[in-house]
Order: C-alpha cells, then sequence, then structure tokens
C-alpha cells in the first residue's frame, strides 16, 4: 500500500501542465516552420534546381539546415517518380 502523500501536488500539476502547454507550442511552432519552408520550397520541381539547392545547404548545419534537406530530398525522390512514370 501506498502512504506516500504530495504535499506540493498543487504546484507539481501546474508545472506538469505548464510542461504539456509549452511542449504542445513548440510541436505547433515547428509544424508551421515545416509548412512554410514547404511552401517556399514549392515552386522548385525539376532535378537540376533541387540539386542546386541541396548544395547550397549542404555547406550549412543545424536543424533548420536538416529539415531543408529532408524536404529537398523528398522533391527529388518525387520528382524521380515522376519522370519514370512519364517515360
Amino acid at each position: 500500500m501506498n502512504n506516500r502523500t504530495f504535499t506540493n501536488s498543487t504546484t507539481y500539476a501546474a508545472k506538469l501542465v505548464a510542461m504539456v502547454r509549452d511542449d504542445l507550442q513548440e510541436r505547433r511552432e515547428a509544424r508551421a516552420a515545416r509548412a512554410r519552408l514547404m511552401r517556399d520550397l514549392d515552386g522548385y520541381h525539376s532535378r537540376a534546381d533541387i540539386d542546386d539547392l541541396l548544395a547550397a545547404v549542404d555547406r550549412h548545419e543545424g536543424p533548420e539546415a536538416e529539415l531543408m534537406r529532408t524536404i529537398l530530398h523528398s522533391k527529388l525522390q518525387h520528382a524521380q517518380r515522376g519522370s519514370l512514370i512519364a517515360g
């Protein structure tokens, strides 16, 4: 049997709610940033354009550069599938 009592349960609950709220806010911001970046990159469809952007972003590090590489590689795969279907 657990007879442990929490004297600061209200404080603990408030901290937990704040942590969850902050985590959700960070996730919302990350989704919005990804959506903005995808819209910004939407005009690049050709393999040459995507390769040029990949060459430029390969000189950079960090989470933004990694996200851009991920999106560009996805667009490149999509472009290759399209050319296989068309061919």
